[in-house]
C-alpha cells in the first residue's frame, strides 16, 4: 500500500522572531565606516532578514505545518488544513498558531490511519488475493496498519525533509505519530527479505542520493501536468490572506503529481482488473443504452 504525502509549511509565527534573526545578521567584515554600515543596514539588511525568516518555513524547529495532503493508492486525495477545522477546535488560527497546528496534525494522523485501515479492510477481500502491495488482515479486526503484514510505503518528494519536519513538529507539539509513520527510515531502501521500502523519495529516486530537483521541474521532465498555477513559494502569502482554498489546492495537486511521478519512475502498470479493454467498453455501452 502506498501513501502519497505532501505538506505545506510557513515561517515561524513566534512573536519577536524577526528581531532575533535581525540581531544575528551583521555587516560584512570589510566595511567599518559608520556611514557605510548605516547604508548597509538600510539597503541590504532588510532583504537578508526577509530571506533568513522565509527559510524558517523549512526548519522543523521553527516553522509550522498549515496543510497535510495525502492519497492512498488510487483513492481520492484528502487534505487537512485550518480551513476545515471546526471553530471549537481552534483558538484563533493566527493568534494561536501552535494550537491550530497541533489540531491539524492530530486530525491528519487520525484521518490517514483510518483511511489506511479502511483500504486494508477492503483489500483483505480482494478477488486476486493478498500480496498485491496492499496491507491486509489475517483473521480479525485491524487495529494497526502494520498488524500481521509489512508496513506502509510513504511516497513524498524530498521525503527526508517532509517526514523529518512532520516528526519534529509532532515532538514539539506532543502529537504521537502513528506506528506506520516511518522515523529515520532510509528512502528508496528495500527492507530485509525483499520487503518494500518504508519510504520512497521521488527526488532522489530520479537524481540519486545527494541530488536535488524540484517537483515542478521533475513534472516538466516527465510530462506530468500541473493542476494549478500556484507555486509552493506562494503558500505563505495565500495563508496570510486566508486563501485556504489555494493552500489546499497546491497540496492536493502535489499529491496527484506524486502518484503519477512515482508510477512513472517504477514502471507501474495497472493490475488486470483495472484495464478496460474493447469488450468491457462495449458491454458498458450496451448496459447504459
Amino acid at each position: 500500500m502506498h501513501l502519497y504525502l505532501d505538506i505545506k509549511t510557513i515561517p515561524s509565527q513566534r512573536p519577536g522572531i524577526r528581531d532575533e534573526i535581525a540581531a544575528t545578521i551583521t555587516p560584512p567584515g570589510n566595511i567599518s565606516k559608520a556611514e557605510t554600515i548605516a547604508a548597509w543596514e538600510a539597503e541590504k539588511k532588510p532583504a537578508l532578514v526577509d530571506e533568513a525568516y522565509a527559510k524558517t518555513a523549512y526548519d522543523g524547529a521553527a516553522g509550522h505545518v498549515v496543510a497535510i495532503a495525502y492519497g492512498i493508492d488510487d483513492g481520492n486525495e484528502a487534505t487537512w488544513c485550518a480551513k476545515y477545522m471546526r471553530p471549537d477546535w481552534l483558538v484563533g488560527s493566527k493568534q494561536d498558531m501552535l494550537s491550530t497546528e497541533k489540531v491539524i496534525m492530530e486530525r491528519a494522523f487520525v484521518a490517514m490511519t483510518d483511511a489506511l485501515q479502511n483500504a486494508a479492510n477492503a483489500a483483505e477481500k480482494h478477488r486476486l488475493g493478498p500480496g498485491r502491495g496492499f496491507v491486509y488482515v489475517r483473521g480479525g479486526e485491524i487495529r494497526d496498519c502494520q498488524a500481521n503484514v509489512g508496513p506502509v510505503t510513504v511516497v513524498a518528494h524530498y521525503a527526508d525533509h517532509v517526514l523529518r519536519f512532520l516528526y519534529q513538529r509532532a515532538v514539539i507539539l506532543g502529537v504521537p505519530v502513528p506506528r506506520w509513520f516511518p522515523i529515520n527510515a532510509r528512502a528508496n531502501h528495500n527492507q530485509p527479505m525483499g520487503g518494500a521500502p518504508l519510504v520512497v523519495d521521488t527526488m532522489t529516486y530520479w537524481t540519486g542520493y545527494g541530488g536535488r530537483i524540484s517537483l515542478d521541474r521533475l513534472c516538466d521532465t516527465l510530462g506530468v501536468k500541473r493542476e494549478t498555477h500556484i507555486g509552493d513559494d506562494q503558500v505563505y502569502d495565500r495563508w496570510l490572506a486566508d486563501d485556504y482554498d489555494d493552500v489546499v489546492l497546491v497540496a492536493r495537486s502535489n499529491v496527484m503529481r506524486l502518484r503519477q511521478i512515482h508510477r512513472k519512475l517504477t514502471f507501474w502498470t495497472p493490475p488486470p482488473e483495472q484495464v478496460v479493454g474493447p469488450e468491457t467498453v462495449m458491454q458498458e455501452a450496451l448496459v447504459h443504452d
